[in-house]
């Protein structure tokens, strides 16, 4: 699982539009939309925040994001 399917499943699960995400977490859409393209992923504690707000688990959230930027770190090396 990576933070953009994460993101998007959820919305999706909820029947939000990226628009009505972007309102409830207090982003902009342009930061759902990385988000959820994996362009950018949200710090530990943005991701605790994205959780709490949503009414999800905080702990699943940051791993899933952790996971997403250490990935992103070995590619980077690994290049």
């Amino acid at each position: 699982m990576t933070f953009a399917k994460l993101l998007g499943s959820y919305r999706i699960s909820e029947g939000l539009s990226q628009v009505d995400l972007a309102k409830k977490l207090k982003l902009s859409k342009g930061n759902i939309c990385d988000f959820e393209k994996g362009r950018k992923i949200p710090s530990p504690s943005k991701a605790e925040e994205m959780a709490k707000i949503l009414g999800d688990m905080p702990a699943y959230w940051v791993n899933v994001a952790l996971q997403d930027q250490l990935s992103a770190d070995y590619f980077c090396i690994r290049m």
